[in-house]
């Protein structure tokens, strides 16, 4: 099944890294690599090229914020098997993988790559001009800025003075323009504000393209836990079945989605209301949407979760199903009672896998 991964209010980074410090890999032959790494020098994270055999899938480098591929691979390599591998790896949680075809490729092999986990598949050299914005918005980056022209700077006049007549602007936006795309850079209370001034300047004559990544939204007191429990109850709120089926993760206030969820407009009702949340910096989206496994999961957390209520009454025990996988959590009183539970999640027929993550909270003795 098709892995979701971030759109494009999402950011690749695991943690914060310094500025100046991010890159992102080309991975081939050079020969092969050194026309796609020129075209990526607009960019402002370093471009690095490697080979293949310097890269280890298993281990996420330290401050990229993705790779790019470009086959062939080296001898005996794959374009297939190199995906897979660094999908079931930490990149397939944490990086972006972008991969550059020859045109004459056919949809078949592209839609592999799509379901093995890519983040997005470029044809060369078809997309070889969009291939820096693509990847700057995907990774949500900075183009490097040359001279501004005058042309340039009228447009980002007219770009501020249509804004100031549709809606309230927020303080300190600043806006430049550089052969017709737009760059918005500054600070907003929510993430909906951000792609709501997206939104706007895209209807505007002569705009080619518009960047949002340098919107920030600011830390006005919001823990990781303030926000994680602000998403849950959301989750619950939007999408009650959504709550045993959709894990929800905060780190640096960045919302990360997993799960799986039955309609597309599910998914976009649930991160237009978290995009309205206060301290939500960024939302990284890696739903899934399958009506009949969201169905199942769903089913299958009802009644575990009934069950294992009606054995243990005593206890806090959560269910959540993501195809097939069992994640338990709560509380009960003993170490025997949860493995057990365990057990009897694992017994179900539906049951792929069961994560146990119940704590022991009985009495501690001296």
């Amino acid at each position: 099944m098709q892995k979701r991964r971030a759109t494009k209010s999402s950011s690749a980074k695991a943690v914060a890294t310094p500025k100046g410090m991010e890159r992102i890999l080309v991975v081939g032959e050079h020969v092969l690599t050194k026309t796609v790494a020129e075209k990526l020098r607009r960019l402002t994270p370093r471009i690095d090229r490697v080979t293949w055999q310097d890269l280890d899938p298993g281990e996420l480098p330290p401050a990229v914020l993705g790779v790019v591929i470009v086959p062939p691979l080296g001898d005996g390599g794959t374009t297939m098997t190199a995906v897979v591998a660094l999908a079931d790896s930490s990149w397939g949680a944490v990086g972006s993988i972008f991969i550059v075809l020859h045109e004459a490729t056919p949809d078949r092999h592209v839609r592999q790559l799509y379901g093995a986990g890519v983040t997005a598949v470029f044809c060369w050299p078809e997309d070889s001009l969009l291939l820096p914005d693509l990847l700057a918005q995907q990774l949500g980056v900075e183009l490097a800025h040359g001279q501004a022209t005058d042309g340039d700077r009228a447009m980002s006049r007219m770009v501020r003075s249509r804004l100031q007549v549709i809606t309230a602007l927020p303080d300190r936006l600043r806006i430049t323009c550089r052969d017709g795309t737009v760059h918005l850079s500054g600070e907003v209370e929510v993430l909906e504000i951000r792609h709501q001034l997206m939104t706007l300047v895209e209807t505007f004559p002569g705009i080619r393209g518009v960047f949002v990544g340098g919107l920030r939204v600011p830390n006005r007191g919001h823990s990781d836990s303030d926000v994680q429990a602000s998403v849950q109850q959301i989750i619950e709120v939007v999408l009650p079945d959504g709550a045993r089926t959709i894990s929800a993760q905060v780190r640096s206030r960045e919302v990360i989605l997993a799960g799986i969820v039955a309609s597309h407009e599910q998914m976009d009702a649930l991160i237009t209301t978290l995009s309205r949340q206060p301290g939500v910096r960024e939302i990284r989206n890696l739903l899934q949407v399958s009506p009949e496994l969201q169905e199942a999961d769903s089913a299958t957390a009802r009644r575990l979760g009934g069950a294992l209520t009606r054995l243990f009454p005593d206890g806090e025990i959560k269910v959540k199903v993501f195809g097939g996988v069992v994640e338990l959590r709560g509380r009960v009183s003993l170490l025997s009672r949860k493995r057990r539970v365990g057990l009897i999640a694992a017994s179900d027929g539906r049951t792929v896998r069961v994560i146990n993550k119940l704590q022991v909270s009985g009495p501690v003795f001296p």
